[in-house]
């Protein structure tokens, strides 16, 4: 009878998934349209030798992944692996075509990179360098800080994937917050921009790049076994920044001086008849606090500071 009950109980929690999810269920449904569109109006008619109902099928399963993505139903590669056990059980890739990818070099790299970053994060060293680099007094406008943070996250965007790189900067943009008086919102998305615009400089800065020179790897060992041939070619690290250089110029003083056009924030001043309380303070002999002007702290007038009444 449990059992009976269950099932009888998996309809209505399907639907109230579906409610709950609603926003999902609308991009799911014109999603499906388009595809269906795309392909009984325009790649079946013109494209007979290229597609099959096999392509189909595989739109409309990228289709349902994506859905469940953004549902955030489970774990994104969780998600990802069972989407590509899927397929190959309906025959559509093949097994060597799902796992080709985890005996790519490029693959191999992003995830070293990945893991070097997040030991990056783990040691503490971008907020030990973050926390000298802001400015812990309240700021009326944005690009004092960003000109002082973007040079330094965009040089550590050189060496390490951009991804994780903005992971690890934005707990130093929301510690910025309580003491700078600006709302985050304003500096993590110019942030992100920064740090793309530097990641194209390099081989390890973006998985784009990565994916790039495997490709470029691979199609010179087609050609060469294809016409017997023994080219060797190489892509240095820094190669591409030849030509992305440039763009980064342009990107980071975008992102810096743009802000101008930001409105600024008024700084309250303290009333000049406010009671006076004691609260004790530990000051770390590290603290970028000492040999300054109390004043010129963010000790004399915390900007986020309230005061409740019990």
């Amino acid at each position: 009878m449990e059992i009976l009950k269950c099932i009888k109980e998996i309809p209505k929690k399907i639907l109230k998934w579906v409610i709950s999810n609603w926003k999902c269920m609308v991009f799911f449904v014109i999603f499906t349209i388009c595809l269906c569109l795309l392909y009984f109006c325009d790649w079946k008619v013109h494209y007979a030798n290229s597609v099959s109902t096999k392509t189909f099928l595989f739109m409309f399963t990228f289709d349902v992944m994506l859905t469940l993505l953004l549902a955030e139903v489970m774990h994104p590669g969780m998600m990802i692996l069972l989407t590509s056990i899927l397929l190959v059980f309906l025959q559509i890739i093949t097994p060597a075509e799902a796992f080709v990818g985890f005996s790519n070099n490029s693959t191999l790299t992003v995830l070293v990179a990945l893991i070097i970053s997040e030991a990056v994060d783990k040691t503490g060293g971008l907020k030990f360098v973050g926390r000298f680099l802001l400015p812990d007094t309240p700021q009326k406008y944005i690009w004092p800080s960003a000109i002082r943070l973007f040079p330094f996250v965009m040089a550590v965007s050189l060496f390490l994937n951009n991804t994780p790189v903005v992971a690890m900067s934005i707990p130093l943009i929301f510690a910025w917050t309580k003491t700078s008086t600006q709302p985050a919102s304003k500096l993590l998305l110019p942030m992100c921009y920064a740090i793309q615009y530097a990641g194209m400089n390099s081989i390890l800065g973006t998985s784009t790049n990565l994916v790039a020179k495997g490709l470029i790897l691979n199609q010179v060992d087609i050609v060469n076994s294809k016409y017997n041939l023994n080219m060797q070619v190489t892509v240095p690290m820094f190669e591409i920044g030849v030509v992305a250089f440039p763009l980064t110029v342009v990107g980071f003083l975008y992102c810096v001086f743009c802000t101008f056009l930001v409105p600024k924030t008024e700084i309250e001043e303290p009333p000049k008849n406010h009671s006076e309380f004691i609260i004790p303070v530990k000051i770390g002999p590290k603290s970028n606090h000492i040999n300054k002007q109390l004043k010129d702290t963010v000790l004399f007038f915390p900007s986020h500071g309230k005061l409740f009444r019990n």
